[in-house]
């Protein structure tokens, strides 16, 4: 979908691209983990309801290439060393930490990540959650369709 189409039908329909979310501090703790675990900072973090994603702004000047980006997340098991020998001991029977991890990052401009939105919030496919694969589909499409 055209961004200006996109404007003009939310415009008409009074729906916003993603209506609830969290910003900053209040995204998922887990996905915070992961962004400061990849050196990945932000001056504005969303996080928008429903999706395992955050929208990144990391520079004033939002017109600049990479300064804006989409980071996907999956569920992993998180904690313990590698090599750990679990069954070692009785109290190591508990489950596995579940956190999440960071599938990929896509950087560009306002406007791409603005048409990324849009392709990943006008596919239900993509609620399920990320891989890699689906990452590079959706921007495929959303490049495809500027």
């Amino acid at each position: 979908m055209e961004i200006k189409k996109f404007l003009e039908e939310m415009e008409d329909s009074g729906v916003l691209l993603f209506e609830e979310g969290k910003e900053g501090e209040k995204i998922n703790p887990q996905m915070k983990k992961a962004l400061e675990a990849k050196g990945i900072k932000a001056l504005w973090v969303y996080q928008p309801e429903g999706y395992d994603l955050v929208v990144m702004e990391h520079d004033k000047d939002g017109e600049k290439p990479n300064s804006w980006s989409m980071a996907f997340f999956t569920e992993a098991e998180i904690g313990g060393e590698e090599g750990e020998e679990i069954f070692k001991e009785e109290e190591n029977l508990d489950e596995a930490e579940v956190g999440m991890k960071i599938v990929d990052q896509v950087k560009g401009n306002f406007l791409d990540i603005v048409q990324l939105a849009i392709e990943v919030a006008s596919n239900k496919k993509y609620k399920k959650g990320f891989s890699s694969t689906m990452v590079k589909q959706a921007s495929a499409a959303a490049k495809a369709k500027k």
